[in-house]
């Protein structure tokens, strides 16, 4: 199987996911419950009508990933991800 098909079954899968019982959750994983690809690559653009903000971000167990954002959660976004990236990172417990 090529890895083309590979995404295209993946694809196929999230699509059948997104319908089935019961939902995923829209509550935030505990820290350090999920797996998270470090510095993925990704693209940010404007959708052909330039309504919305275009984020793709590229999953190595997933494929592509796109979200279509109103410019005001784009802006949530890009104000949260700044003041995040300010703040020191958390103290590790059980370290010397």
């Amino acid at each position: 199987m090529t890895a083309e098909r590979v995404d295209e079954q993946l694809q196929a899968l999230g699509e059948c996911r997104a319908r089935m019982l019961p939902e995923v959750s829209d509550q935030r994983p505990q820290a350090g419950s999920a797996l998270a690809p470090v510095n993925p690559a990704m693209s940010i653009g404007t959708d052909v009508l330039g309504d919305e903000i275009t984020l793709i971000i590229r999953d190595p167990r997933y494929g592509l990933l796109t979200c279509a954002l109103s410019r005001d959660v784009a802006r949530a976004i890009g104000a949260g991800l700044v003041r995040q990236a300010d703040e020191p990172p958390p103290a590790m417990g059980g370290r010397a």
